[in-house]
């Protein structure tokens, strides 16, 4: 039970109590710098949705259990059972501060269709009109018309929805052009153009423009890349952080959506890497990191950090805080009360450990002093107004800010967002005057703090800024039409830039001023003269509603045509040739190419390729034909050589017959394209030879080593060489006698041996 403490803080010095006795061994000094955490006091459920209702309350549910609201001021719990599971869906706050939450649980990775209504005064459950599909794990976007606009999220088939839905009290309508398949729970904000910003987990930022049937922009591509589990919060009228993410990262980044060209900066980073982390923007704009893991895995409860952070935009550096006691990592939540403290709670799913508990944090500018008062505050203020705000401490007040109640699941608020505003002074009171822009302060409840020169919020009412009614069907908006023209000459083409605001332009009127007329939506149209003409076009949108533009056209005749310039270039190798047009029309272009290539050839490509027949000299002209009709000529002449053949070597042979010692050698040499031209003999003697067919004598017998190189007429040689064996002649005698009875014979030889 924490109570209502304001009596417990006038015997506490002005400093708030939690839900325990502060120690007085703490430090004054250290609370200064690094605030103070409560003891863990119970909750009913794991609270890994939170929403901060109008009347002070808090409305949270878990994965099991009914949903849950409670009362700070008497530490009860209410028990408020949902009419579906809404485990894992999205939510924010309507204008009229009743609870929209968009989706819930079927199974894991399966949504529901349902879109419940939770009103705080009642503490009931309605249900509206259901989405076309199911989505779990959605992100919902309060717009500056009060609408809501849900994107991403898995249908009832576990398959990624990616059209988004607008809901609004009269239904909801899906925006048909603007699929995008979005990871789980996109960071998503309304923007200062009206338009909703998405921030992540994605690297490239985009525009969601709602009108009509919607569509996507590209806006800036974010430093660290994927930051899945990071957080990211709107720390001033259009001004982001999103910190840490990943696997996991301490860094920060930044962007301006009031820049022209807005751009992620870096900004510092966390002593600690975190993902699964809480991000809260506080009553002085700085804001208050909790919770996290640093571990490497999805969840690693193992490196939960238990120390807060607080990130300063003057100096985009952040300060190391106290400690919890509690490590809070996947399904934690926190929000901002309106006494200042940021409430703390969640953590744990089923397969992990579940928190059934909750923390207060009061951060450092409790403990620098006596707060502000505020003693009297509207109830509702309206766009572009003043009002009054009373208060004793109006002479020290320096700053008022307004932050809108928070609705956060898995590390995202999709509700806060902070604003500062301009006042005076008066004695016992401020003046505060109200931003006339709905896209920078979206209708619906917001926290209303005054702080002093020290940094010290008040305790901040509750006030309703805009139209409390939920958003109906609009009345339509008339289309505003536009248009730009081009005009060459008479030719004049015009391109519609019509748009409607609230739907689509479906039908166009053209009147050019001539008499001439088109239903097109980007006609062209000939003029017979020159002359200002004055064009209308009459843009008719989706519900009949007409918007009209005139503009005076000027047309003038266009100057006289010049011919083009023809020119080529060639490239020849052999007898076939390359043509590379050259040709050039200073006021048009080229669009016809004529070639006649000297020998009876021709051809209309631009850059023709040609074979001749034969080598010569060849007058090729090109005629150029541009665009209106003209032409030029250019006439050159082209050299066309006939590649030398490339020589085929000789090929050297011979036979010979040897008689004795003496052989006579025949030249069998060919050559194949021309003829043979000399002859080198060496006979493996030590003698040469260049005669065709030589013959040679050997002083002895013996096998000797014969080769013949030929040179043909291209100067081209060939060399062929085998064993030849020389003998001496063999010389017989023969010599006989005879005697009485027998004749007799005697043989004799010389140049061999053997019998």
């Amino acid at each position: 039970y924490l109570g209502d403490d304001r009596v417990a803080r006038r015997r506490n010095e002005g400093r708030p109590c939690g839900a325990a006795a502060i120690s007085a061994s703490f430090a004054a000094t250290a609370q200064t710098t690094s605030g103070e955490w409560s003891d863990p006091f119970p909750w009913p459920v794991v609270a890994l949705h939170m929403s901060l209702l109008p009347n002070g309350k808090v409305l949270s549910w878990g994965h099991g259990g009914a949903p849950q609201v409670w009362n700070p001021a008497t530490g009860n719990f209410s028990e408020v059972p949902s009419p579906v599971w809404l485990f894992c869906a999205g939510h924010s706050l309507l204008a009229d501060g009743r609870v929209l939450v968009t989706g819930g649980h079927l199974s894991n990775n399966r949504g529901l269709p349902d879109i419940s209504i939770f009103t705080p005064g009642t503490e009931s459950w309605a249900r509206s009109t259901p989405m076309r599909r199911g989505r779990w794990y959605p992100t919902s976007t309060t717009m500056a018309n009060g609408e809501v606009v849900i994107l991403a999220g898995k249908d009832e088939a576990s398959t990624v929805v990616d059209e988004p839905e607008v809901w609004s009290s009269g239904g909801v309508r899906m925006l048909s052009t603007a699929s995008r398949a979005l990871a789980y729970y996109p960071r998503a904000f309304l923007a200062p153009n009206g338009k909703l910003f998405y921030a992540g987990q994605a690297t490239t930022s985009m525009y969601l423009d709602v009108t009509g049937s919607g569509s996507w922009s590209d806006v800036a591509g974010r430093r660290y890349g994927v930051r899945d589990y990071g957080s990211a919060v709107m720390y001033d009228a259009g001004k982001i952080l999103y910190v840490g993410g990943g696997r996991t990262t301490n860094t920060a980044e930044i962007i301006d959506l009031n820049s022209g060209s807005p751009s992620w900066e870096w900004t510092g980073s966390m002593a600690f890497a975190r993902r699964h982390l809480n991000a809260t923007v506080l009553p002085t704009g700085d804001v208050l990191v909790t919770g996290g893991t640093s571990g490497t895995e999805f969840n690693d409860v193992a490196a939960a950090v238990r120390a807060a952070e607080l990130w300063s935009p003057a100096t985009g550096t952040w300060t190391t805080l106290a400690s919890g006691s509690i490590g809070r990592t996947y399904h934690a939540t926190s929000v901002l009360m309106p006494d200042g403290r940021v409430l703390h709670s969640g953590s744990g799913d089923p397969g992990s450990p579940e928190q059934r508990n909750a923390e207060l944090f009061s951060p450092p500018y409790l403990f620098k002093g006596p707060r502000p008062t505020i003693t009297s505050a509207p109830s509702k203020v309206g766009y572009g107004t003043t009002f009054k705000v009373g208060t004793p401490d109006a002479a020290t007040i320096a700053e008022v800010s307004l932050i809108r109640l928070g609705s956060v699941t898995h590390a995202f608020d999709m509700n806060q967002r902070f604003q500062r505003l301009s006042f005076d002074r008066e004695s016992g009171a401020l003046t505060i005057t109200m931003p006339s822009s709905r896209n920078r302060t979206p209708p619906g409840h917001y926290m209303l703090f005054i702080l002093n020169g020290d940094g010290v919020p008040s305790e901040a009412p509750t006030v309703n800024v805009g139209d409390e009614s939920a958003p109906g069907p609009p009345s339509n908006v008339p289309p505003a039409a536009g248009f730009t023209e081009s005009c060459d000459g008479f030719d004049c083409t015009f391109t519609d830039g019509s748009s409607d605001g609230d739907g689509s332009v479906t039908a166009w009127s053209w009147d050019f001023g001539d008499g001439g007329s088109s239903s097109s939506r980007n006609p062209s149209h000939i003029y017979d003269s020159e002359g200002a003409y004055e064009v209308t076009l009459t843009a008719t949108d989706d519900d009949e509603a007409t918007g009209t533009v005139t503009q005076t056209v000027t047309v003038t005749a266009p100057p006289p045509n010049s011919a083009p310039a023809a020119a080529f270039s060639e490239s020849c190798s052999g007898l076939t040739c390359t043509f590379t047009d050259g040709s050039s029309d200073g006021d048009g272009a080229v669009g016809g190419w004529s070639w006649n290539f000297g020998d009876g050839g021709s051809s209309t490509d631009r850059n023709p390729s040609h074979t001749y027949a034969a080598d010569g000299s060849f007058e090729v002209t090109l005629v150029a034909t541009d665009d209106d009709g003209d032409t030029g000529t250019v006439t050159r002449t082209v050299a066309v050589n006939r590649p030398p053949a490339t020589n085929a070597p000789p090929g050297a042979a011979f036979t010979q017959s040897c008689t004795g010692l003496t052989c006579r050698f025949t030249d069998r040499s060919t050559d194949s394209d021309g003829t043979i031209t000399a002859w080198r003999w060496t006979f493996g003697n030590g003698t040469i030879s260049s005669n065709r067919n030589p013959s040679r004598t050997h002083a002895s017998a013996g096998t000797y080593t014969v080769a013949l190189r030929v040179t043909d007429d291209d100067g081209a040689t060939h060399q062929w060489s085998t064993m030849v064996t020389v003998r001496p002649a063999i010389v017989l005698s023969v010599t006989g006698r005879k005697d009485a009875t027998k004749h007799y014979m005697t043989l004799t030889w010389s140049g061999a041996k053997g019998t």
